[in-house]
C-alpha cells in the first residue's frame, strides 16, 4: 500500500515528536479500521487508511463528520449510545469494550464490523480511539455454521438410532433416542455424565480404551459393542459406531449408537437351541448308526437265511422234479386225461418253485457276494446276452436299436445279470406285438453313465411304481406274463452296490423304459 502524506490531528500532534514515523506506520499500516473522534463532540478528527478502504470515503471526507454517521441512519440513537458505552474506561482489556455493529459504506451498502474503543488524552484533550474490523467472512462463517448445526440437529433429531458427540470427557451432544435408550433427561446428561457413566463397569476399560485410541489419532473410526448402564441400574448391549473429529477447534469423537439388547437375547436364545438342537442331533445320530448297525445285522441275518432256506429247498425240489418226471414216464399210458393233468401241475409247480429259489439265491448272493471289478466293455455285454434271447425266443422278430456303451468299472457278471432281467422283461412284455422293439439307449451327465432299456410293450401305471422294484411285487398276472417278481429287486439291489440308481417311466399301453446309472471313474 503507498504511503500518504499524513494529515489530520495525529499529524499535527505528533510533528515535533521523536516517535512520529513510527506512531505513523502503526496508525497507517493498521489493517483494522481506526477512527479518532472528539470525545465530547464525536466528530471525527482522524481516520487511518484502512477506515478509508472500510467506508468507501477517503480520509478527508472522514474527517469532520460525526461518528453517527459511520452508521445506517436508522440506526443513529443505538451508534450514540455504543460511543457513549466506549468513552467510560474499561480497565479489563487493552483495547477496550468489543461491540458488534454494522457500517454504512459510501455505496449505501452495509457490512458487520466489530468496534473496540477506548478513551485517551493526546496534547490534553480526550479523544475516542475506535478500531472498525470487518467481520463479513465471519459472519457468514458463522451463518453456515448456524446452518450445518441446525440441519444435524433436524437429522439427529429425526433419526432412529442414538447419536454422541464426546469431548473433554463428558457428552457434548446426545439427541433424544441417546437419552431414551439410558433413560435420561437431555439435561442430565450434556455436559455432565461421562461415558464412564453409561458403561457397565467391567466394559469401562474397552470404552475408554477406544475413546483414547480415536482422540490421539490412532484410528479414525471403530465399530464394536459393549454393555450399557441405564439410569435404573439394568444393563443393555450396544451397539457404537464412532469417528475422530474436530469441535471447536478440539479434538472429539461423533458417532451413533443402537440398542442391541433384544438382538443379543435373540442370538443368545438361538445358540441355546442350536446347542440343543446339536445335542438333540448327536442323540439322534447315536440312535440311528445303532439302528442302522441292527437293521444291518437283521439284514446280514434275513440274507443268510434266505440264501441257507433257497439253498436247503434245492435238493428236495431236484428229488421232486426227477421223481415227477420219472412217474409220468411210467404211470401216464394207465392214468386217466384228469389224472395226468395232477401230474403236469405237479411238474409246472416244481418247475416254477425252482425257479423262485434259483431268483431268492441269485438275490441273497447278490447282496453277500464280493464286488469282482474290472474295466468292462458294456456294448459287448450287451450283445452277449441279447444274443443268448434270441437264440431262447427264435420264433420273435424283434426289432432291436442299440446305441454304443462304454468301458465302465463294474463286476461283469452282476452287470450281465442286470442286462438280462432288463432286456428279459422288455421281450416278455411285448408278448402280442406286431412288431415288438426293444431300445437300448445311453448317455453321460455330470460324470454319472446313464443306461436305459425301452419297449413298447404294455407299459404300466405309475400308481404303482413303488412296488415294481420289491420281492415278489408283480403288476400283471402270472397267467398272462409268467414270471417270479424277483429280477427288478435283484437289478436294484445290483446297481445300488455299484454306487448307482435304478427308475423307470411308463403309461399304460404305451410301454415302459428302465434307466440305471453308474458312477464314472475318477
Amino acid at each position: 500500500m503507498p504511503k500518504l502524506k499524513p494529515t489530520g490531528f495525529i499529524a499535527e500532534s505528533i510533528s515535533a515528536s521523536q516517535g512520529r514515523d513510527v506512531c505513523r506506520e502503526l496508525f497507517e499500516g493498521s489493517p483494522d479500521a481506526i477512527f479518532l473522534a472528539d470525545a465530547e463532540t464525536g466528530i471525527i478528527i482522524d481516520a487511518n487508511p484502512a477506515a478509508a478502504i472500510l467506508t468507501g470515503r477517503s480520509v478527508k471526507e472522514l474527517i469532520g463528520i460525526h461518528q453517527t454517521a459511520l452508521h445506517p441512519p436508522q440506526k443513529k440513537e443505538h451508534s450514540r449510545k455504543i460511543f457513549e458505552q466506549h468513552i467510560t474506561p474499561d480497565t479489563t482489556t487493552p483495547v477496550g469494550k468489543r461491540t458488534e455493529f454494522v457500517i454504512l459504506k459510501a455505496d449505501g451498502s452495509e457490512i458487520p464490523v466489530e468496534i473496540s474503543g477506548k478513551p485517551i488524552t493526546i496534547n490534553g484533550r480526550r479523544i475516542q480511539q475506535g478500531y472498525f474490523r470487518d467481520i463479513t467472512e465471519r459472519k457468514l462463517a458463522e451463518e453456515r455454521l448456524r446452518e450445518s448445526e441446525a440441519k444435524f440437529k433436524l437429522i439427529t433429531e429425526k433419526s432412529i438410532v442414538g447419536v454422541y458427540l464426546i469431548q473433554d470427557g463428558v457428552f457434548k451432544y446426545v439427541n433424544p433416542v441417546f437419552a431414551k435408550v439410558f433413560g435420561y433427561e437431555l439435561s442430565e446428561l450434556v455436559g455432565r455424565l461421562s461415558p464412564k457413566d453409561l458403561t457397565l463397569p467391567e466394559d469401562s476399560p474397552l470404552v475408554e480404551e477406544n475413546l483414547r485410541r480415536r482422540l490421539e489419532g490412532e484410528t479414525e473410526e471403530l465399530n464394536y459393542s459393549f454393555r450399557g448402564l441405564k439410569k435404573d441400574g439394568t444393563s443393555i448391549y450396544v451397539e457404537v459406531f464412532g469417528s475422530r473429529t474436530e469441535y471447536l477447534g478440539k479434538p472429539a469423537v461423533i458417532g451413533t449408537l443402537l440398542d442391541v439388547t433384544g438382538r443379543k437375547h435373540t442370538e443368545e436364545a438361538l445358540k441355546a437351541a442350536h446347542l440343543q438342537l446339536l445335542l438333540a442331533n448327536t442323540g439322534l445320530e447315536r440312535r440311528v448308526e445303532e439302528r442302522t448297525a441292527q437293521l444291518e445285522e437283521l439284514n446280514k441275518e434275513l440274507e443268510a437265511f434266505s440264501y441257507s432256506a433257497a439253498h436247503d429247498l434245492k435238493a428236495p425240489l431236484r428229488r421232486l422234479n426227477v421223481f415227477s418226471e420219472m412217474l409220468e414216464k411210467e404211470a401216464v399210458p394207465a392214468l386217466n386225461a384228469e389224472t395226468r393233468d395232477y401230474l403236469l401241475n405237479i411238474r409246472k409247480s416244481v418247475t416254477h418253485m425252482t425257479k423262485l429259489v434259483d431268483g431268492l439265491l441269485t438275490l441273497s448272493t447278490t447282496g453277500r457276494k464280493q464286488l469282482s471289478l474290472e474295466n468292462t466293455p458294456l456294448s459287448a455285454l450287451l450283445n452277449e446276452v441279447i444274443s443268448e434271447i434270441k437264440a431262447e425266443n427264435p420264433d420273435r422278430n424283434i426289432e432291436w436299436s442299440v446305441q454304443r456303451l462304454p468301458t465302465v468299472k463294474c463286476d461283469a457278471l452282476m452287470l450281465k445279470q442286470v442286462f438280462t432281467n432288463l432286456l428279459g422283461n422288455a421281450v416278455k412284455f411285448t408278448l402280442g406285438r406286431s412288431t415288438p422293439k426293444v431300445e437300448i439307449t445311453y448317455r453321460k451327465k455330470n460324470n454319472i453313465h446313464i443306461i436305459g432299456v425301452r419297449d413298447n410293450g404294455i407299459g404300466f401305471n405309475m400308481d404303482y411304481y413303488d412296488k415294481i422294484f420289491s420281492v415278489f411285487q408283480r403288476l400283471h398276472k402270472s397267467a398272462d406274463f409268467p414270471g417270479t417278481g424277483i429280477g427288478l429287486s435283484i437289478v436294484k439291489r445290483i446297481i445300488a452296490r455299484h454306487g448307482g440308481r435304478v427308475w423307470a417311466e411308463s403309461s399304460p399301453g404305451q410301454g415302459a423304459v428302465f434307466y440305471f446309472s453308474i458312477p464314472a471313474a475318477p
